[in-house]
């Protein structure tokens, strides 16, 4: 590592896979990078964004460790290698390649800027209310000192435990790569580009995806030409996939983006900020087929009671 305080949390191996193929001969490739609302677009080089000072190191009674970062950057560089040598050459992966490819997604799902901010925000909200029972029984301030002291490395605790539970689970999951069928669509990613999504799930507001979920899928877009999914159905494989559902993977990355998201080109598409995908030719049955069922029990309803 060439500097080990500037630390990014998407790799930049991973971002260079979005330069923009059009930058001009002698400027440094750049990618797009774009506000969560589309309303903001700059270009800048893979290494100037999407890090942050000392984000992954140990400081223990004012030694710097940086042993985090460095097992980050080897499960890095072993995924660029798969990338390069097998999946860009739509090659089957070994078994050995599979289980590096599970530690990559893992750590992208823990180690994001998002997932820093949530935990530092749960245990701010946690401190208060033992500050607030402290307070009330007149005791002292020993718990919710050693909470707040817990803030300092509880996004980087967070990564080792992923690191030991979460690639286990991933590696029994099906494997695919949906890749573009060589229209002018292509993949965007973000600052969180791992998404999960449950169809099942959408009709309504109370639970959240899992990995656990029979019905859970996680997308995680590799380069402009392909996205890897994995699922708990029998799906595997390279699969190409037509423009509207690039472009509904599209939608869900940047709905999902935490501040920014990522293209390869200055052009951005309405369809990513649609709230409901009527470009999907299967939502719009399944919502067809509910607004029918719904309309048919009112007007059995209205038949059997009269109108209001």
């Amino acid at each position: 590592m060439s500097n080990a305080k500037k630390q990014h949390y998407v790799p930049q191996f991973y971002l260079r896979q979005f330069i923009d193929p059009n930058t001009p001969s002698g400027q440094e490739p750049y990618v797009w990078v774009f506000s969560k609302d589309g309303k903001k677009r700059q270009r800048r080089a893979p290494k100037n964004i999407l890090w942050e000072t000392d984000l992954y190191t140990f400081d223990v009674e004012g030694a710097k460790h940086y042993e985090l970062e460095r097992t980050l950057s080897k499960i890095e560089s072993e995924f660029a290698e798969i990338v390069r040598k097998k999946v860009k050459l739509h090659l089957p992966l070994t078994a050995q390649e599979h289980d590096t490819l599970c530690r990559f997604v893992a750590t992208m799902l823990q180690r994001t800027v998002r997932q820093k901010d949530n935990q530092e925000s749960f245990y701010d909200e946690l401190v208060a209310q033992v500050e607030r029972l402290e307070t009330h029984h007149g005791s002292e301030a020993s718990m919710s000192a050693k909470l707040r002291a817990g803030k300092k490395h509880v996004h980087k605790v967070g990564i080792l435990g992923i690191l030991t539970e979460i690639p286990e689970l991933l590696c029994r999951m099906s494997l695919a790569f949906f890749c573009t069928d060589g229209t002018s669509a292509r993949f965007i990613t973000s600052d969180d580009p791992v998404t999960l999504f449950n169809p099942d799930l959408q009709w309504q507001r109370f639970y959240g995806p899992g990995l656990a979920q029979s019905g859970v899928e996680l997308t995680m877009p590799i380069s402009p030409e392909v996205a890897l999914c994995m699922t708990w159905s029998n799906l595997r494989g390279y699969i190409q996939i037509p423009r509207w559902r690039v472009e509904e993977l599209n939608r869900f990355t940047r709905g999902h983006c935490y501040e920014h998201f990522i293209a390869h080109s200055p052009k951005k598409k309405f369809v990513w900020f649609s709230r409901v995908p009527f470009h999907d030719p299967f939502f719009m049955l399944m919502f067809l087929r509910r607004w029918t069922k719904t309309q048919m029990r009112r007007l059995k309803s209205r038949f059997q009671h009269g109108p209001n």
